[in-house]
Parts: C-alpha cells; sequence; structure tokens
C-alpha cells in the first residue's frame, strides 16, 4: 500500500456509534445484572498460574525469549518477500548463540503445539505490519492518577471509559497519531481526563523579552498551571470556567473569522461535568484545544461497567504514552535532534535543533546569553 494513503487511512475514524447515555447506561446495566458469583471464588477457580509460570520462565530468560523474537521476525520477513512483486531482501537473521540444547527443547514444544492457528500462513501478510510509533509504549505499568485534586470516586455502579487520544504529525497536520490511552470513571468529570493527557507543549519553557528586545527562555521554572482549555462534545463547548474562558474565546474567535461553525457554550464548566451526565459516542473523535493553538482528538474506544479487576483507587489511568517524535538535526539532517539552542549568533535560527554530535562540533558558545534546552528532558519518559 502507498505510504501516504497508509498515512491517511490511518488517521481515520469511524464509523460512529449511536448516541450512548453514559448515565442511563450504568443505570441500565446495574438494575439487569447482579453479581451470582463470589468474585473470590470465580478467581480462584479460573486462576492461571501454571500457564503463566511457564510462559514467564521463557521470556525471563533473555536467550530464550531473544530467540522467539528472531524467529518471529524471520517468519514474518519470509512471508511478506513472497507476497511483494520483484526481487526484495530478505533480512538475515543471526543464529542464536545460546545454549543449543535448551533453545531445541523450547522449539521441540512449540512443534508439539497442535493448534492449526499456531503458525503463520501466507495469508498472514495481509494481517499484519510493521510496528508503527504509536504502537509503543513509554509506561512499563499503567499509570496511576496520584493528584489530590482528581475528583472523589462513589461506591456506586459506574462505568469505565477508555479514551484514546490522537495529535497532528508535525509535518503534516492534517495526519494524525495516537498519542495516549486513558480509562475514566464515569463518576469523574471532563477535567479530571484533561488533566491526566501528556502533552508537549505543556513542557515548553516560559518565554521571556529583555530590555534589549531580545527573546529568551525560563528553562529551571516551576511547571505553570494551565492557561485554560476547552473541549467540544457535539457542538457544545466545555470551558475551564476560568475569568477568560477558553469556551468564551473559542466562541469570539468564531465569530471574527465568519464561521459557519455554530458553537454553544456549556451551561457548566468541564470541572463541574461528569461523563456520566454526557451522550457519547464509539469512534467519534472529539476535538480539545488548549496552550493557545495546541489541538487534540479525543476518541471514545469502548465503554464497561467496572469490575471487580480494575484498580480500586487511582482513576483515571494512564494506559499508554507513545513516544515523542524528535525532528531532525538541522544541522546533519541525519540524527534526531536533542538539543534546541536559542540566542546562538553562530546559528542560522533560534531556537535551532541539533543533535549532540553536532553541537559538540561546534564548541562553547563565544557570546553570553545563550540557551541550551534538552529536548529529551521536556518532552519525558517516566512511568
Amino acid at each position: 500500500m502507498d505510504a501516504k494513503l497508509h498515512k491517511t487511512l490511518t488517521s481515520q475514524f469511524g464509523p460512529p456509534s449511536e448516541l450512548i447515555d453514559v448515565g442511563k447506561f450504568v443505570k441500565d446495566v446495574a438494575d439487569t445484572i447482579e453479581p451470582t458469583v463470589d468474585p473470590v471464588m470465580s478467581t480462584e477457580d479460573y486462576r492461571v498460574d501454571e500457564i503463566t509460570e511457564a510462559l514467564s520462565n521463557v521470556w525471563n530468560d533473555p536467550e530464550l525469549s531473544a530467540y522467539l523474537c528472531r524467529t518471529q521476525d524471520k517468519s514474518l520477513a519470509l512471508i511478506h518477500a513472497a507476497t511483494k512483486s520483484g526481487r526484495s531482501r530478505i533480512p538475515k537473521l543471526s543464529e542464536p548463540s545460546a545454549n543449543q540444547n535448551t533453545v531445541n527443547e523450547l522449539q521441540s514444544k512449540l512443534d508439539e503445539i497442535k493448534l492449526s492457528s499456531w503458525k503463520l500462513s501466507s495469508d498472514a501478510a495481509i494481517f499484519t505490519r510493521p510496528p508503527r510509533t504509536s504502537d509503543r509504549n513509554t509506561l512499563v505499568q499503567i499509570r496511576k492518577s496520584d493528584d489530590t485534586d482528581i475528583t472523589d470516586i462513589s461506591n456506586e455502579p459506574q462505568a469505565v471509559i477508555i479514551f484514546s487520544v490522537h495529535i497532528p504529525l508535525s509535518w503534516r497536520q492534517s495526519l494524525l497519531t495516537r498519542s495516549s490511552t486513558h480509562a475514566i470513571l464515569s463518576s469523574q468529570t471532563l477535567e479530571d481526563l484533561f488533566k491526566v493527557i501528556p502533552c508537549d507543549y505543556d513542557a515548553l519553557p516560559e518565554e521571556y523579552i529583555t530590555e534589549d528586545g531580545n527573546v529568551g527562555y525560563t528553562v529551571d521554572a516551576p511547571k505553570k498551571d494551565s492557561s485554560g482549555y476547552v473541549i467540544c462534545i457535539d457542538e457544545v463547548g466545555y470551558g475551564d470556567g476560568g475569568e477568560n474562558d477558553y469556551a468564551d474565546k473559542l466562541q469570539q474567535h468564531l465569530k471574527t473569522t465568519n464561521s459557519t461553525l455554530q458553537l454553544r457554550k456549556a451551561d457548566t464548566p468541564a470541572s463541574a461535568t461528569p461523563l456520566s451526565s454526557l451522550s457519547l459516542r464509539i469512534n467519534q473523535p472529539y476535538w480539545m484545544l488548549h496552550q493557545g493553538n495546541c489541538e487534540h482528538f479525543i476518541v471514545v474506544e469502548h465503554i464497561r461497567m467496572k469490575d471487580a479487576s480494575d484498580p480500586a483507587t487511582g482513576f483515571p489511568l494512564t494506559l499508554q504514552i507513545t513516544p515523542p517524535q524528535l525532528d531532525m538535526c538541522r544541522a546533519c539532517t541525519k540524527t534526531p535532534a536533542i538539543y534546541a539552542i536559542t540566542g546562538d549568533i553562530r546559528l542560522g535560527e533560534s531556537p535551532c535543533l541539533l543533535c549532540g554530535t553536532c553541537w559538540n562540533v561546534m564548541g562553547s558558545p563565544i557570546e553570553d546569553g545563550v540557551t541550551v534546552i534538552s529536548c529529551i528532558k521536556r518532552v519525558g519518559f517516566s512511568s
């Protein structure tokens, strides 16, 4: 498939579902389904400790896990090579240097599996693709919310709503990529969701102007509170409730530009709007604006009732964060930039993005007032 077409298709959503009244969904399910089995007994009856232990022993062994990865990559490479026209290079994967007896023992166990669907056939090329950046997760475990301002969680039956957040690509604003995935309770508010959405714009250093008119950045300044936001759901804007509400600003902007979009400001701010009071569509992107012109598209992936196996506390949960894509170095154009340099007269622009090697070649600045900001530190990869 053409790369441009493929990226375009991944930016499409839908078809959207019918409107789902979240509050009514919770009430109907709670009235219909009554717990009939003790959760503790159910858990004991369906434990899979033996399978988990066997899988963990193999995966925690570096030699065996590396062998499995190499075997899988080789199988996929052969399948895709057979479906492509013309000559294509099949990557030569080095054979494992592990204990051959251990590897042979593992392979013999795999060969004994009688499931016909276990081994990949040539048809697998239709359903497999190389991994994308949005498939990766910087979190090693689910991140719980520890913000004391998060809305208290009630003990009443409630739903768990899974949201995925998408942002425009830096090199083409018309295409989107997933940036994070979150789970939030229906008793929590839109503001609770907003607080856990990670954004590179929140890490931008504060800008200031000197007496000489030069622009500088305060790198180590404490993180500022949000300047406001608005979340639009079915042409209704839920603002931050501040003095300069973002919903009011957006309405004023639409009037100034003579837009045909009719946006109504919600009766309640996002902080006073629980998700149970909303009607949402699955696979329908909802628009969020903050930090001036930073856009996010929030998509409901699915809605289900909270289960006994879910964490008792810590909602909203952050399930996945996509590694940020760094811009290329302005000097060599080959390596991702890790520094943003401002105020250096030797460079053609300010700020100028450089990789570590090119910045080291440049040497120390010849004038004062040069600021070096680490791009990796700003975006962060913490779990």
